[in-house]
């Protein structure tokens, strides 16, 4: 068993993500979660592009991603102990100078967004009233023994109790201990999410962070009117969790049949380019 850490990398490249995992002079290549679980079929996303559109289709999937890529970022910054600042174009309430000054002695982050700006509220909220002990956020896991690799928005440690952020089922947290948490900004909740949560947890225990209890989904598009209006907290044991995995497993197998000779194309380009740079 090698004692050396891993050196681990994500490649993007458009909507498919890759991992890059080297122990010793090993070298792993593994898609992400949520790139094989793209392989399920969605008949509601086909009869909804049926209705508006590809062309439409495809911009409000790209507004919808970079608006939860804003708000997932805004997230991250607040529970390390950051700052978010709603500021919006046409009335700002922070100047650069003011905004210069809060960077000085911290992360801040800028959401010019209302839409996006309630959403963190809700999550502050939750933060609130539950008080979880962030182990972490944004954590790369893996496992090269079951190729699994993805990037988890949280690992939390909550107390047992009864919380009420989750409408009028309120989040009941049976056992203290270890909860996995994606968050999630789509007006959709689809029963499929936990497929995702599911293998994040098996690599976790097996990466030596600790025994997962369960997992919960943040929902900050619900249409809850009690607890935290406009956020919904459901969650999975860990029992749950193993039967979601084996179905993770199932849709991993047919990607990998459908993909049999995957490989990302590995190429570097510039981030900045002018005339003059090519000899």
């Amino acid at each position: 068993m090698t004692t050396e850490t891993p050196e681990i990398s994500m490649v993007e490249w458009f909507d498919d993500h890759f991992y890059r995992i080297k122990v010793e002079e090993q070298v792993y290549g593994i898609a992400s979660v949520t790139t094989k679980l793209a392989v399920e079929d969605k008949p509601f996303i086909g009869r909804w592009r049926g209705d508006i559109g590809n062309r439409e289709a495809d911009l409000k999937m790209n507004e919808a991603s970079q608006r939860g890529k804003r708000i997932h970022y805004a997230w991250w910054v607040y529970i390390t102990g950051g700052t978010v600042l709603y500021n919006p174009w046409e009335h700002p309430t922070y100047t650069d100078k003011d905004i210069e000054t809060m960077r000085s002695q911290g992360m801040v982050f800028v959401l010019t967004s209302q839409d996006e700006m309630l959403q963190l509220w809700k999550l502050q909220r939750f933060y609130e009233v539950v008080n979880p002990k962030v182990l972490h956020a944004e954590l790369i896991v893996y496992s090269i023994k079951n190729d699994i690799a993805g990037t988890m928005d949280n690992a939390f440690l909550i107390e047992k109790g009864i919380y009420d952020v989750s409408g009028r089922m309120k989040l009941i947290i049976p056992t203290t201990g270890i909860y996995i948490a994606d968050l999630k900004t789509g007006k959709t909740f689809d029963e499929g999410m936990w497929n995702q949560i599911a293998p994040y947890a098996k690599c976790y225990e097996e990466m030596g962070h600790g025994k997962v209890e369960g997992g919960l989904i943040l929902h900050t598009g619900a249409t809850t009117r009690s607890g935290i209006l406009g956020l919904s907290v459901p969650l999975r044991t860990a029992e749950q969790l193993d039967h979601d995995y084996e179905i993770y497993q199932k849709i991993a197998d047919i990607w990998k049949e459908r993909n049999p000779n995957y490989g990302p194309l590995i190429f570097k380009f510039p981030s900045l380019i002018k005339r003059g740079d090519m000899q």
